[in-house]
């Protein structure tokens, strides 16, 4: 159960901890693509040659240069 005083990562309620945000992190490689609020939910996946998805954002991994597509669903 949660005290009234914690955020959900189990530290104090402060301001700092009410912005913090969540990382969305590339499948291949894990290393962060993008920074979202806790409350968003995203779906990420690769893009491939002769796929064509439908996304929110087409983004590519600084790290391993990947094409990613990623959905919000809330």
């Amino acid at each position: 159960m949660k005290r009234a005083n914690q955020n959900i990562e189990g530290g104090k309620d402060t301001a700092a901890a009410r912005y913090m945000r969540k990382r969305i992190q590339c499948p291949k490689c894990k290393c962060r693509i993008i920074d979202t609020s806790l409350s968003t939910v995203a779906e990420i996946r690769i893009l491939s040659a002769n796929a064509e998805l439908r996304a929110d954002f087409y983004v590519k991994c600084n790290n391993c240069n990947t094409e990613l597509a990623i959905k919000k669903l809330g």
